[in-house]
């Protein structure tokens, strides 16, 4: 009786993709009523502990780094379901994680450029192929498989945005990539190219998948970006918010 009194009612206003959904699971679990499975989450996932909330977030990262999502990131076949995936994974990380974007700990080192400066894991390497302070944004090159491998990340400089770069310009990073980390050659020499039948099946899909795939990525922005990758960030002038360390 009290738990009936002390109830407190309200409406709410639901996006009807949300309403759809909580309707077919109400349809599906002997018509239990909406307010129930509300009150279901809410208590369950707003009242999450600690050490059970950052198991969660391990599980999502974990996912996201392995062999099978980088796959499916990387195949035009199922591409629009990973990019899916991957937001749903960012967005629980983020709540599971109170807004840290990551479970982990990692030492990060602050980086000056003439638009703004950046925060990067300590670990990564920070190429010399242009003055930061002479830069108007900040990249890195990622590997697939680089845990498999033990290749690390880069840092590197540019004028233009890394979605514009050219493949003359990827060429000379490679040279400082190799300059910095010698390693990096046998990474450019393992590359696979996917080969297509005439139906467009990869022939090569095993070995391809498994390759240390080189990806060029600008680094997220604060303000801009939702989700942040090992903490690293870009945090331009004009709209920076967070203390200089």
């Amino acid at each position: 009786m009290n738990n009936i009194i002390n109830r407190k009612k309200m409406s709410i206003d639901f996006e009807p993709q949300n309403y759809k959904k909580l309707k077919e699971y109400c349809d599906c679990h002997n018509n239990c009523s909406t307010s129930s499975v509300v009150n279901f989450l809410i208590s369950n996932f707003l009242n999450l502990p600690e050490e059970l909330a950052n198991s969660f977030a391990i599980t999502c990262e974990d996912y996201l780094n392995s062999d099978t999502f980088q796959y499916n990131n990387s195949s035009s076949f199922r591409s629009s379901e990973a990019d899916a995936i991957k937001k749903t994974c960012h967005e629980l990380i983020y709540y599971l994680t109170n807004g840290k974007c990551t479970t982990r700990n990692i030492p990060m080192k602050r980086i000056k450029i003439r638009t703004g400066y950046a925060y990067v894991p300590t670990s990564w390497i920070i190429l010399d192929n242009k003055l930061p302070e002479h830069s108007e944004y900040i990249g890195i090159i990622e590997c697939r498989n680089s845990d498999l491998y033990g290749i690390p990340h880069f840092v590197f400089f540019s004028e233009f945005p890394i979605y514009s770069i050219t493949e003359r310009f990827k060429k000379e990073i490679y040279t400082y990539c190799i300059s910095a980390y010698p390693n990096f050659s046998e990474v450019l020499k393992k590359q696979v190219k996917p080969l297509l039948d005439e139906n467009n099946f990869m022939i090569n899909e095993e070995i391809w998948k498994k390759s240390p795939e080189i990806g060029f990525f600008q680094l997220p922005e604060h303000g801009v970006d939702l989700t942040f990758p090992y903490n690293a960030m870009f945090i331009r002038n004009s709209s920076s918010n967070i203390e200089e360390t």
